[in-house]
């Protein structure tokens, strides 16, 4: 399958920072910090890509910390793991900021909208798209086409949940967020601010070292997570029904 285009964006655009730094956690004080600067959801390829669970561990083990930073450079990629990832900051008992420092794409625009406070980088870009993913189906013509209609019934509802996020961060019409999703929609920061996105443009801050963003194992895992995810979804609807 060829890489997204969107991809190849994130790449042009994360290709200006420095040296590989996916996950990285730090304690000062009562201010913790998370970087997010690779794709969404382990790579089971390669390892890379950032894994929720040690998101949440990280918060967990930091629950005291009155202040929680949070700085993206994403192209996105699973969305039940960006999901876990957004809900996790959400639910963060003390103040949230979050820090657009390079991209902020796909499911990983929907993790920068956990914070109290967003605030992007001046030459940072934001993308929401439609949520994708593929079928992987043997059997019968039937039982390839009700797999075909779980796996579209599925894709719609995750469509609705993140258009219900995009709206109510940015108290834009329903139809406005459904279009710019549709459209795959990129933003510079200006835009970002203007569509309510973000709270703040920041012009004279250096991205913190932002990863490279790697682009073909990104897509592999994009599509693996995704195509398990939705299979497993639509397992539990046929033993349900069963």
């Amino acid at each position: 399958m060829n890489t997204p285009a969107w991809f190849q964006r994130a790449r042009e655009i994360a290709a200006r920072a420095g040296k590989p730094s996916p996950f990285y956690a730090k304690r000062a004080s009562k201010t913790f910090e998370l970087r997010l600067y690779d794709a969404i959801g382990l790579d089971p390829w390669t390892g890379g890509g950032i894994d929720p669970t040690s998101v949440v561990k990280a918060l967990d083990e930091n629950r005291d910390a009155s202040d929680l930073v949070v700085r993206v450079s994403s192209p996105g990629g699973s969305v039940f793991d960006g999901l876990t990832i957004y809900n996790a900051i959400r639910s963060f008992k003390g103040t949230k900021t979050v820090h657009v420092d390079g991209i902020a794409a796909s499911i990983a625009s929907v993790i920068a909208l956990a914070g109290d406070r967003v605030v992007t980088n001046d030459g940072a870009m934001w993308m929401v798209h439609d949520p994708w993913g593929g079928l992987f189906a043997m059997g019968s013509a039937d039982q390839i086409e009700d797999e075909a209609r779980k796996t579209v019934s599925a894709l719609r509802k995750v469509r609705e949940n993140l258009v219900d996020i995009y709206t109510r961060q940015t108290g834009k019409p329903v139809a406005t967020v459904s279009g710019w999703m549709t459209a795959e929609t990129w933003m510079t920061a200006d835009e970002a601010l203007a569509n309510g996105l973000t709270d703040e443009i920041v012009k004279d801050e250096a991205p913190q070292n932002v990863a490279p963003v790697r682009v073909d194992s990104a897509a592999r895992q994009s599509i693996a997570a995704m195509a398990m995810e939705l299979r497993a979804m639509a397992a539990r609807g046929s033993s349900k029904a069963g």
